[in-house]
């Protein structure tokens, strides 16, 4: 990627659409299908996740892509809305490719690829990070904590 032009179509490409087709499959089309079966959205959701790692095929980012498809079914089950997870996926896959073009072209140092750039103590402080806000979501999207209106 050396030029904007060729971000953005990475970012609609591999953002945008891959977010949609995969959020469609896998929390659309297996989540509910695993719902059903199980009545349990839980299982469902966690069986879901496990695919979704799976399917990417990359051993070392398993569990962190498992614990991201965890979350992005609890998006679409407190919601229930596709849309949510949609949206996450997509800040997600659009972070890496933002990333990437500034360490393609000398913006920043840090190679997103480099999977030593954490420490134990940035994992938990990122974990309890995503607990608070993902707690927090779960309040607010099922009406349990009224938000202000600006």
């Amino acid at each position: 990627m050396k030029t904007i032009s060729s971000m953005i179509f990475k970012l609609i490409v591999v953002g945008l659409l891959t977010a949609i087709v995969e959020e469609c499959m896998f929390r659309g089309c297996i989540q509910t299908i695993f719902t059903k079966w199980t009545k349990n959205y839980h299982a469902a959701i966690w069986v879901t996740a496990a695919l979704f790692s799976a399917f990417h095929m990359e051993f070392f980012g398993f569990l962190p892509r498992m614990m991201l498809g965890v979350l992005f079914g609890y998006f679409v089950v407190w919601s229930g809305s596709i849309w949510t997870a949609v949206w996450g996926h997509f800040i997600n896959n659009g972070t890496a490719v933002v990333a990437s073009y500034m360490y393609q072209n000398k913006m920043v140092k840090i190679n997103p690829e480099d999977q030593h750039i954490f420490n134990w103590g940035s994992y938990l402080f990122s974990l309890i990070i995503v607990l608070f806000l993902l707690y927090l979501y779960r309040y607010i999207a099922t009406g349990k904590v009224k938000t202000p209106v600006v």
